[in-house]
C-alpha cells in the first residue's frame, strides 16, 4: 500500500526542498492588501471588492483564508506553509491531466514532479496573494483538461459537461489566470474532430466554451478592446516578443542572459525585433521548430506522444497569449507569475522526450534528474537572494518599528527619511509598496487599524502642512531615519517644532580669497569655495543656518580680452588672425563695455527668426558704435544661421556671459563691469548630512560690498547629522571673511511666521 503513495511522497519532498526557503519570507507588495482585506472583510480594498467572496477580477482570491485568519493572524509563516500545500494540491490535477493525455503513469509522475519544482513561474510562491488563486486556478484548469481528454477518449457527454463546468469555475474563481483555457479546450475538441469520426457535434460543442469566454473576457472593455488593435498593428516586433516569451518558459532566462552578455547582439536585434533578448528569441524559435518537427516525425509512429506535444505547445502559448496582447512590448522574466500555467506545458514536453528514451534507463533517468536538480537549484538560489535582500530586512524593520512606536494615535502623521543609497531605497520601497492600495496599508496591517486612521507622508514639508491645516498636532508626529537600521527621531523633532532649539556654533573666523581664473580665455571666477568638515551638529527636520560674513568683489588688475583694432578686421576678413593680449589696467579702469551692462536685458528681449547672415556683421548691436568691435561672443552663441536650417534661435538660452571671454577695442570705466558682476553674484551654500552623498544646495544673493552681514537659510537637509558645509561664490571673484556659522532648529510657529510653509514642497 505504501508503495502506491511513495511517488506522491517523493514529489512532496522535492517540492518542499525547492520552496522551503519561502517559509523564511515575509509579506511582500500585494500581500499587505490581501491581509488588510482579511482584517476588514466589509470594507472595499483595492481591486478585491468586499465581503467574503469579493468582486472584480480578484474575487475569491482571499476566500480560502477567511477561515485561517483567526488562527494565523499576521504570521506569514503559516500562510506561506499553506501556499506550499496549495501548490501540492494543484499537482493532483497535473497528474490526472498528463496521465489521461499520455496514458502512462510514469510520464505523468515525471511531468508532475517537474511542474512541482519548476523555476519557471516560481514568483507565484513569493506572494501569498498569488499562490492561492494561481494554485486553485491551475487545479481547475488541469481538471478541465482531464475531463475533456476523457471525452476525447470515451466520447461520453458527461465528461464534456464536467469539463465545461470546470472551465466556467476556473474563469470565475481565477479570472486573471484563466484567459488561455479556451484555446486549450478548442485545441482538444478540434483534434477530436479531425482524429475521430469528424462528428459535427464536436464542432458545435466548441460554441459554449467560446460563448463563456466572450462573455467574461472579450465583452469587457479591459480585454476585448486590446485584441483588435493588436491584430491591426501585428508586425515582426510583437511576434518576436511572443517567441521570446515562449523561449523564457522553455529555457530559464538566467541562462540566455548569460549568453547575451558574452555575445552582444542587442543593438542590431533590437533594431529589427524590438526590445527582446537575442538568445531568448533564438531559443523560442528553435524550440517551436524542433517541437513541430518532432510532432511531424512521431505522428504516425507514436501518435499519442505527438498529440501530447501538440497540446503541450498549445498549453504554453495559450496561457501567455492574452498577457502578451495586453502588453505586447513587455518581456517577462522566466520567474514571472504569468508563466506558472505555461510551466505545465514545458513539463509535459520534457516528460515526452524522456519517455522516448524509456528503453534506455540511463538516458531517461539522466534527463529527469538533471531537469529536476537544475530547477531546484535555481529556485534555492533565487529564494535565498530574495530572503536576504527583501524578506529579512522587512521583518526586522517592522520588529523595530513596533518597538519604537507601540501604538499609532488617531490622525497621527508618520515620516520616514531614508539614506540616499540605491540598495536601501530598494529595501525601503518593498517595506511599503502595495500596488493596488496606498502604501500606508502595510503599516495599517501590522497595527490592526484602518489605512485612513493616520497619514504616511513622503516629505517633511507635507508633515508641516498637515499641522498647519489642523489635521494633526505636534504630539502626534512620528519621524524616523532609516540607514539600514531604524532610528527614532520623534522626540527630537517634536521638541524642535514645539519650542525650537538653541544655537549651535559650527565654526570660528576664516578668511578666503577667490582668484580670477581663466582657462583658454573662457572661464571667469573659478573656485572651490570654503568647506567646513567634520561637523556633527544634530538636525532632524528644518534647520536655520546663519552665516556672518564679509563678502567683497576681488577685482583683478588684469583682464583677458581681444583687441580687434590691431588686426585690421573688416566685414570680409573672416579668417583674420585675432591676437589675445593681457593688459595691465589701473584699478578704476576696464573696457568700453557698456554692452555688458545691458546684455541681460538684451537677451531677455531678443529672439532671432530664420536669420541668414552672420551676427558678427551686425555693428548696430555694438553699443560703442566702433565698426571694428564685432563681438565674437555673439558668433559663439548664434553660430552660422543658414536659411531653412533654423526656424528660430532663442538668445535667452545662450551661455552665461561670465563663461565667455571679454572683448573690446578701448578702455572705459570699470563701474559698468563691477555693477554687472554684483548684480549676477550668487553664493552656493551646500549642506551634506548622513542622509546622502548628494547634498542639498541653496543659492542666496549676497551683497559683495565688503560689509559684514548675516545671511540666513531655512531648509530641510534630511538625515540626522550635518557633516559638511561648503560656501562657494558663483559667477564672481570674491574675498570672504567668515566670522561665524551657526545652526538651530526653528519652532513650527517660527517656520509659519517666516512663510516657510508657503513654499511648494521640495522633492529631494
Amino acid at each position: 500500500m505504501w508503495r502506491k503513495w511513495l511517488p506522491a511522497l517523493v514529489i512532496g519532498v522535492l517540492v518542499l526542498i525547492a520552496f522551503h526557503q519561502t517559509l523564511r519570507m515575509y509579506f511582500w507588495q500585494d500581500d499587505y492588501a490581501f491581509m488588510f482585506r482579511l482584517q476588514h472583510l466589509n470594507e472595499s480594498a483595492g481591486q478585491f471588492g468586499k465581503g467574503i467572496f469579493g468582486n472584480g477580477p480578484y474575487r475569491f482570491i482571499y476566500t480560502p483564508m477567511v477561515l485561517f485568519y483567526p488562527l494565523f493572524k499576521i504570521q506569514p509563516f503559516w500562510y506561506l506553509l499553506t501556499s506550499i500545500i496549495f501548490r501540492l494540491g494543484s499537482l493532483f490535477g497535473v497528474y490526472l491531466f498528463v496521465k489521461e493525455l499520455l496514458g502512462n503513469r510514469r510520464s505523468a509522475l515525471v511531468a508532475t514532479a517537474i511542474s512541482g519544482v519548476s523555476f519557471v513561474g516560481s514568483e507565484t510562491m513569493l506572494r501569498i496573494t498569488n499562490t492561492y488563486q494561481t494554485s486553485l486556478g491551475l487545479l481547475l484548469a488541469t481538471l478541465m483538461g482531464y475531463y475533456l481528454l476523457r471525452y476525447f477518449h470515451h466520447n461520453r457527454l458527461k465528461d464534456y459537461l464536467i469539463g465545461l463546468i470546470l472551465f466556467t469555475a476556473a474563469i470565475e474563481m481565477a479570472y486573471v489566470r484563466s484567459h488561455g483555457l479556451v484555446l486549450i479546450a478548442l485545441t482538444i475538441l478540434v483534434l477530436k474532430f479531425f482524429e475521430q469520426k469528424r462528428q459535427w457535434r464536436d464542432l458545435a460543442l466548441m460554441l459554449p466554451f467560446g460563448a463563456v469566454f466572450y462573455g467574461v473576457y472579450l465583452a469587457t472593455q479591459a480585454d476585448g478592446d486590446k485584441i483588435t488593435p493588436y491584430l491591426q498593428h501585428l508586425s515582426l516586433k510583437p511576434v518576436a516578443m511572443l517567441i521570446n516569451l515562449i523561449g523564457n518558459t522553455i529555457v530559464p532566462d538566467v541562462t540566455t542572459q548569460s549568453i547575451d552578455r558574452v555575445i552582444q547582439l542587442g543593438a542590431p536585434v533590437h533594431k529589427f525585433f524590438g526590445d527582446v533578448a537575442p538568445s531568448g528569441v533564438l531559443v523560442g524559435a528553435v524550440s517551436i521548430m524542433a517541437i513541430t518537427l518532432l510532432i511531424k516525425k512521431l505522428w504516425r509512429r507514436n501518435h499519442i506522444e505527438a498529440r501530447a506535444l501538440l497540446i503541450a505547445l498549445a498549453w504554453i502559448i495559450a496561457n501567455l497569449l492574452l498577457y502578451h496582447i495586453r502588453t505586447p512590448s513587455t518581456l517577462f522574466e522566466s520567474t514571472h507569475r504569468y508563466f506558472t500555467y505555461s510551466a505545465v506545458g514545458v513539463a509535459i514536453i520534457i516528460a515526452v522526450i524522456a519517455e522516448l528514451y524509456q528503453k534506455t534507463p540511463k538516458i531517461f533517468h539522466s534527463i529527469v534528474a538533471s531537469v529536476i536538480v537544475l530547477n531546484i537549484g535555481l529556485n534555492i538560489n533565487y529564494e535565498l537572494h530574495f530572503v536576504q535582500r527583501i524578506s529579512s530586512p522587512a521583518r526586522q524593520f517592522y520588529l523595530d518599528l513596533h518597538r519604537e512606536m507601540p501604538v499609532i494615535e488617531k490622525d497621527a502623521v508618520i515620516f520616514f527619511d531614508v539614506k540616499d543609497d540605491p540598495n536601501l531605497g530598494f529595501q525601503f520601497n518593498n517595506f511599503f509598496h502595495v500596488a493596488s492600495m496606498p502604501e500606508s496599508t502595510a503599516i495599517a496591517v501590522h497595527y490592526g487599524i484602518d489605512r485612513y486612521d493616520f497619514s504616511l507622508v513622503d516629505h517633511f514639508e507635507e508633515l508641516l502642512m498637515l499641522i498647519d491645516q489642523g489635521k494633526t498636532s505636534i504630539d502626534r508626529v512620528h519621524t524616523f531615519f532609516y540607514d539600514g537600521t531604524l532610528h527614532n527621531t520623534t522626540d527630537q523633532v517634536r521638541a524642535a517644532l514645539s519650542h525650537g532649539t538653541d544655537k549651535q556654533s559650527l565654526s570660528g573666523e576664516m578668511y578666503y580669497e577667490t582668484p580670477m581664473v581663466t582657462q583658454n580665455g573662457s572661464q571667469f571666477g573659478s573656485n572651490d569655495g570654503i568647506t567646513i568638515n567634520h561637523l556633527s551638529a544634530t538636525a532632524a527636520g528644518p534647520i536655520e543656518l546663519a552665516i556672518d560674513a564679509n563678502i567683497a568683489l576681488k577685482m583683478p588688475d588684469k583682464f583677458p580680452f581681444y583687441d580687434l583694432t590691431q588686426s585690421g578686421l573688416t566685414k570680409d576678413a573672416t579668417g583674420a588672425q585675432i591676437q589675445q593680449i593681457t593688459q595691465t589696467l589701473p584699478a578704476d579702469r576696464g573696457f568700453a563695455l557698456a554692452y555688458l551692462a545691458s546684455y541681460r536685458d538684451f537677451l531677455e528681449q531678443s529672439k532671432v527668426s530664420a536669420e541668414t547672415t552672420w551676427q558678427i556683421y551686425r555693428p548696430e548691436y555694438v553699443l560703442d558704435h566702433n565698426p571694428h568691435s564685432y563681438w565674437l561672443a555673439d558668433r559663439n552663441r548664434w553660430g552660422e544661421l543658414v536659411e531653412d536650417r533654423f526656424s528660430s534661435v532663442d538668445l535667452a538660452q545662450a551661455k552665461q556671459l561670465e563663461r565667455m571671454p571679454f572683448f573690446g577695442a578701448s578702455s572705459s570705466d570699470l563701474g559698468a563691469l563691477r555693477d554687472f558682476i554684483m548684480h549676477d553674484a550668487q553664493l552656493a551654500v551646500t549642506i551634506s548630512t548622513d542622509r546622502s552623498q548628494s547634498p542639498v544646495t541653496k543659492i542666496i544673493q549676497p551683497i559683495p560690498d565688503g560689509t559684514q552681514r548675516r545671511y540666513t537659510i531655512l531648509t530641510i537637509p534630511g538625515g540626522t547629522k550635518i557633516q559638511t558645509i561648503t560656501l562657494k561664490p558663483l559667477n564672481f571673484p570674491a574675498t570672504m571673511t567668515i566670522h561665524g556659522i551657526s545652526i538651530r532648529q526653528p519652532s513650527f510657529q517660527e517656520l509659519k511666521t517666516s512663510h516657510f510653509l508657503d513654499k511648494p514642497v521640495e522633492i529631494r
